[in-house]
């Protein structure tokens, strides 16, 4: 379906409408642990930094750190993910990272520069 809708034109970082939480395909995708759309839509060139609200983005990308989702979470750093984003609450990727206990994804974010103090 995903790739159907795209080659009849839709827009891959077109947001859904404010009542559907105004998040793009790929932040959708993330949250509900479509790997194989994920996959689709970087390969059609979503943006992984796209943010329709200011804590838009960070929440899909706190949600597949804060899951474990080590194969997603690769392949959005691969991809330049900002990494230094958070919730509403004020914890950063960092933080749900070291709350869920695994210290390979705190290493992931890390890597990049990944900074619990910093916000955006």
């Amino acid at each position: 379906m995903v790739d159907y809708l795209l080659g009849l034109g839709a827009d891959v970082n077109g947001l859904a409408s404010p009542q559907n939480g105004g998040r793009t395909a790929l932040q959708a995708a993330l949250e509900n642990n479509h790997t194989a759309v994920v996959g689709r839509l970087l390969g059609r060139g979503a943006d992984v930094n796209r943010q329709p609200s200011p804590s838009g983005w960070y929440k899909a990308f706190h949600t597949v750190v804060s899951e474990g989702r080590h194969d997603l979470i690769q392949l959005l750093l691969d991809r330049g993910v900002h990494t230094n984003g958070g919730r509403m609450s004020g914890e950063t990727t960092l933080v749900a990272a070291v709350c869920h206990g695994d210290i390979n994804i705190v290493r992931l974010l890390l890597k990049p520069g990944a900074d619990d103090y910093r916000r955006g």
